[in-house]
């Protein structure tokens, strides 16, 4: 923890330990994800999905959707906290409004403490996500595609903030295991171009359906018969 932190100053290089603040922040993420879900998410899910009108019980199909809606309710709420807070941050560096400022300095940047923090803060994400979607989350047709999505990204926050490091000789291409490492990730990005293309398929589908049913709610488009919801109890 020593080391650490001594290397966690306002304005540092990267460094190997820094890693273990992605841990932290997953682990932090569960204990956030359980409490809003507990305490704010479940409830307001309820009330939004279970109309007024019905009788008080609740079925296993409304129960799903809860489920579901309660899953939809944290991933706003952490996208809308993470694009706020990266704003915020990028907003007062001056590469924020000048794209030349991009490259200076380079390859000796300093990583300040705010941008360090997002960018683990983004790796534990991830890390948390991966778990969850095993032991927490609805499985749905693109079980497989998300748990892809996830590794990958973790594989490759990790990846591009320990190249920093020493991006010299990263991006030494004479070396033979350097080559390959190249092609690799390079790999890893197009199958993430490829993931979010299929995405958006899904969204434009499920927009179109919506548009040919006048608005009313339908089936998640997501959702198919080996669709389940794991509960977590604690």
């Amino acid at each position: 923890m020593e080391s650490l932190l001594s290397h966690t100053a306002s304005s540092s290089p990267p460094h190997p330990s820094h890693g273990l603040l992605a841990f932290y922040f997953a682990l932090a993420f569960f204990a956030a994800r359980f409490f809003l879900d507990k305490f704010l998410f479940q409830r307001l899910a309820t009330w939004l999905c279970h109309k007024k009108g019905r009788t008080s019980k609740i079925d296993e199909a409304t129960r799903g959707t809860i489920t579901k809606c309660s899953e939809s309710l944290w991933k706003l709420t952490y996208y809308a906290t993470a694009e706020a807070c990266v704003l915020k941050i990028s907003c007062s560096q001056p590469w924020f409004w000048n794209t030349r400022e991009y490259f200076n300095g380079w390859p000796n940047q300093e990583l300040k403490l705010p941008l360090m923090l997002f960018y683990m803060c983004q790796c534990g994400f991830y890390i948390y996500s991966i778990a969850a979607l095993l032991i927490w989350e609805t499985r749905r047709k693109d079980f497989a595609v998300m748990m892809s999505h996830h590794v990958i990204t973790v594989i490759l926050i990790g990846y591009s903030y320990i190249t920093s490091i020493d991006i010299a000789d990263f991006l030494d291409l004479s070396k033979t295991y350097i080559k390959m490492l190249y092609y690799v990730f390079n790999t890893m990005l197009l199958m993430l171009l490829v993931f979010h293309s299929y995405w958006w398929v899904l969204i434009y589908s499920m927009i179109m359906r919506q548009l040919r049913n006048r608005g009313r709610v339908g089936e998640d488009i997501r959702s198919g018969k080996r669709s389940s919801a794991t509960v977590v109890r604690f």
